[in-house]
């Protein structure tokens, strides 16, 4: 599959979502336990990061989006990056592509993915942020992996 079909393909499963959460919420607020003192489907609007950080700054994290997305399209056009590097960074540009959609066209990331464990309740988060966090563990594994390897030859 194409680079560019599978980033148009987890973006508009991230933004179906979104779609969905929203229409729902229009309803009645979205609050939906899918698992007991777990898992929730809660709506909510992050005008932030990353847990909620910098609220507000809606057009800095735009154009840190678009100039990150420029520098990963580069390396993907430039470079021959093995295929777990390569799927890595495609879902990070999918993950970015996706809030960065939310931003520009609501003004704020729609967020839902609500998890509680051992009592601690994780930011909520989206899909989105689920493909830039797998993109960039892989990256990390991936580049650990590689030192272990060159460092025992």
């Amino acid at each position: 599959m194409s680079t560019i079909l599978s980033v148009i393909l987890f973006v508009l499963l991230d933004q179906t979502s979104k779609i969905f959460l929203t229409k729902i919420n229009e309803v009645g607020r979205v609050d939906y336990t899918v698992i007991p003192n777990f898992f929730h489907i809660t709506y909510t609007k992050n005008y932030g990061a990353a847990f909620s950080i910098l609220q507000g700054k809606r057009y800095w994290f735009i154009v840190i989006t678009l100039i990150v997305l420029i520098l990963l399209i580069g390396y993907l056009c430039k470079e021959k990056p093995q295929k777990w590097e390569k799927m890595a960074i495609i879902l990070i540009i999918s993950g970015a592509c996706g809030n960065l959609i939310d931003r520009i066209i609501n003004g704020y990331v729609i967020d839902f993915l609500d998890f509680n464990l051992f009592g601690y309740a994780f930011p909520v988060f989206n899909i989105a942020d689920c493909y830039i966090t797998i993109g960039a563990l892989m990256l990390i594994v991936g580049e650990l992996w590689k030192g272990e390897k060159n460092g025992r030859n």
